[in-house]
């Protein structure tokens, strides 16, 4: 738009120049025409009376003085105009150099400007491009390492698992070996007889069938079966009896050829006694043992010679046996199962 303004005005300059030219040559036109009428008028004054030719030489001389003074003030004026279009002409022409080197200066402005977004968005998609490499690297360094953990853990679940395989076999009874079975006072005998040919629980018998299961998966020579304490507690003598020999009867099945021995219950203190009425049961349970033996063909030994008050732990339960006893007492169980 600036740009069309200062072409319009120069235009405008030039037509007033163009315009001067034209006038500057009306009046010296005019001027010559004056100068034709005076010569003729002095021409054709001779012969005339002398007042009416001096009279008509001044009227032209009159008319050529003011012809002439019309003509220096038209050529003053011109002049004048000639400079103002001059000067506005090249005030319009540096106006057009200044809006030339502006529009030059905005050009190189717009193309550093847009360098500056392509190099922006080159420095962007340089650093998507980046990010986006470092984020697969971290990907697949994750994956790698779930890969390396997941190897380690399903080789720490194989080693568990032999490990578990191998502890088991350690604890499963040897074939053809005596077994001692029964409640939590059995567990003293591992001390003094193998602990893989020990088998206990701290509940009544009915409630771990799968022991009976591994005891009888060892075709022992020989078994002792100690439980009644946790058994008479729970059910009382007689509701636990009927557990205990269908417990013995299956192993008896999976195992037929195995001496079967079943121990009495011992007593527990008179404190504890006193405190739980079914175990004041425990020498009716030991008549349903004989009984229950007798009905089966296995071996019913009772193993109390020596047995007191001493035999619990000192400030214990009244329930379980110190290891004095304890030894003592697998020894009397060895000689009555004899091994």
């Amino acid at each position: 738009m600036k740009g069309k303004r200062i072409l319009y005005g120069l235009v405008g300059a030039l037509l007033i120049l163009a315009l001067s030219a034209v006038v500057g040559r009306g009046a010296r036109t005019q001027a010559a025409a004056v100068d034709e009428t005076l010569l003729l008028a002095v021409e054709n004054a001779a012969g005339q009376d002398p007042a009416a030719a001096a009279s008509r030489v001044f009227a032209a001389e009159s008319s050529r003085s003011k012809a002439i003074r019309d003509s220096i003030e038209a050529s003053i004026s011109l002049e004048q105009s000639v400079a103002e279009s001059k000067a506005e002409a090249n005030r319009l022409l540096l106006e057009s150099i200044r809006a030339a080197g502006e529009a030059r200066e905005s050009r190189a402005a717009s193309i550093a400007e847009s360098r500056s977004i392509e190099v922006s968005v080159e420095e962007s998609v340089r650093q998507s491009l980046e990010e986006s490499a470092a984020e697969s690297r971290r990907a697949a360094e994750a994956a790698s390492r779930a890969a390396a953990s997941r190897a380690a853990a399903e080789a720490a679940a194989r080693a568990a698992a032999a490990s578990r395989a191998a502890a088991e076999a350690a604890a499963q009874p040897a074939k053809g070996s005596v077994i001692l079975f029964g409640d939590s006072r059995t567990q003293g005998f591992m001390n003094f007889w193998p602990t893989r040919q020990v088998i206990f629980t701290y509940d009544p018998i009915s409630a771990h069938p799968e022991l009976i299961t591994k005891a009888a998966s060892a075709y022992p020579n020989k078994i002792v079966f100690l439980n009644g304490i946790d058994d008479v507690l729970v059910y009382s003598a007689d509701g636990a009896i009927g557990s205990y020999e269908a417990a013995i009867t299956r192993f008896a099945k999976l195992s037929p050829n195995s001496k079967i021995y079943v121990h009495s219950v011992l007593p527990v203190r008179a404190d504890v006694s006193a405190k739980y009425a079914r175990l004041r049961g425990i020498d009716r349970y030991n008549q349903l043992l004989q009984q229950m033996c007798a009905r089966h063909g296995w071996t019913y030994i009772d193993c109390r010679a020596g047995f007191s008050d001493a035999a619990y732990w000192p400030g214990g339960d009244g329930i379980h046996f110190n290891n004095t006893w304890t030894a003592n007492w697998l020894g009397q169980i060895r000689k009555a199962a004899g091994f």
